[in-house]
């Protein structure tokens, strides 16, 4: 019984390699099996505190003017240090992953951009029902943070981060919740 399963199984092998034009290697020679690359992405495959190249060829592609793009580029590495998976009061290691927590009180604030809560977690906000009304979603998209950063700052300038107002009133129809 144990010698027919052998016998199937080198049967099956053999099989394989001429269905698929496999060739033996010659005797003595290893045969190096070689993995596809993986495919294309244009984020990188580790962060680094404060290493912003990709950031900046984000923008680029992007088409953000040079003085936007400067103004962002400033904001990004005070605001996440290029840190693109982290909430306000994170601290990171070199690899940015969150080490420990310093400060609770900024836990809102999401992302590479630090997205405030007040634009994502009310209907009144520029992202949510847009593109997400939960940050565990914004955390880990940076395609959204990008896009969302771009909508704030094409509606709002500079003030969701330079404003102590907590972000800035859409142009549609605003309904303060607070007052209903």
């Amino acid at each position: 019984m144990i010698i027919a399963i052998i016998i199937a199984t080198i049967l099956n092998l053999f099989s394989f390699a001429v269905n698929n034009n496999l060739q033996t290697a010659e005797r003595g020679k290893q045969i190096q099996i070689v993995a596809p690359p993986p495919p294309p992405s244009k984020w990188p495959l580790s962060f680094a505190p404060f290493d912003c190249e990709w950031v900046q060829v984000e923008l680029k592609s992007r088409n953000v003017k040079p003085n936007v793009a400067k103004f962002l580029m400033v904001m990004v590495e005070r605001e996440s240090q290029c840190c693109p998976f982290i909430q306000g009061g994170d601290r990171v290691d070199s690899n940015c992953y969150v080490t420990h927590v310093a400060r609770w009180d900024h836990r809102s604030d999401t992302g590479l951009f630090m997205i405030n809560g007040v634009h994502y977690k009310t209907f009144n906000g520029f992202v949510c029902p847009k593109y997400t009304c939960s940050q565990d979603v914004l955390q880990y998209d940076i395609e959204m943070q990008f896009d969302i950063m771009l909508e704030l700052y094409a509606k709002c300038g500079s003030s969701p981060w330079t404003s102590p107002n907590y972000g800035c009133v859409p142009d549609w129809p605003y309904v303060d919740v607070l007052q209903l």
